[in-house]
């Protein structure tokens, strides 16, 4: 099997079992570029070897994407991870999978993942609104200490080419960042949120001039009903 061969048996096992291909032969065809002439009679077993590899990585990215469960919160954690270089050194096999589910008026939030390390804690979670409507987090806390001080939160809702994400629209994936001012690892934190409905209007504003030939216009808020929650979880974590 030449090189061609073997780039689009890679991309082939890629499409099938992802939904998006990860082009892992840069790191393959470097590898095999760097074998001496005197292994040119086990490069056939070599090359064997790697696309075995490379299946089972395909496999557990396959499990991944197909779990219900992790498919919408962690491919958002890690991208977030990629971008944020306060959370570049985070070890991610330290976060824990969770599926804490709670439901107020129609609104349902899921907590996913969780991490806490001596300088953060990160918080993975779903907010699935009812059709034709938005809901946003509102008011994020740590309860029962003051240790952690909220530093924003991440969301992805739609599209983003910059996330490489999809997600359908009356479903957002959020992660919230808590810096640890106390320096100790939490084996429990206690999570409150709530889900405020997030409206606009295009009516332009009566205090404004009317709208130039531009065609702008100023969007206004409308009054939002009051926030929906809170929404309570008690999430443990192993002893560090």
């Amino acid at each position: 099997m030449n090189d061609q061969s073997l780039q689009k048996a890679l991309h082939k096992l890629a499409s099938q079992r992802v939904s998006k291909p990860v082009d892992l032969w840069p790191r393959l065809s470097k590898r095999l570029e760097n074998e001496t002439p005197s292994r040119q009679m086990s490069k056939f077993l070599v090359r064997w070897g790697w696309i075995g590899i490379v299946v089972i990585i395909f496999g557990l990215l396959a499990f991944a994407v197909s779990n219900p469960k992790v498919q919408a919160a962690v491919p958002f954690i890690t991208r977030v991870f990629q971008s944020d270089d306060r959370l570049s050194t985070i070890d991610v096999s330290r976060g824990v999978q969770l599926d804490l589910k709670q439901k107020w008026e129609g609104v349902d939030l899921s907590v996913k993942w969780v991490y806490a390390d001596e300088k953060y804690v990160l918080i993975g979670y779903l907010l699935h609104s009812p059709q034709e409507e938005r809901y946003e987090p509102y008011r994020e806390q740590l309860k029962g200490t003051s240790c952690y001080t909220w530093e924003g939160t991440y969301g992805f809702v739609g599209e983003s080419d910059f996330l490489n994400l999809r997600s359908s629209s009356n479903e957002t994936a959020y992660l919230a960042i808590f810096k640890n001012t106390c320096r100790r690892v939490p084996t429990s934190l206690h999570f409150s949120v709530y889900a405020k409905r997030s409206l606009v209007s295009l009516i332009p504003s009566e205090n404004s001039t009317p709208p130039s030939n531009n065609g702008l216009q100023i969007l206004n808020p409308i009054s939002a009903p009051p926030p929906i929650g809170p929404f309570e979880f008690e999430l443990t974590l192993p002893s560090p």
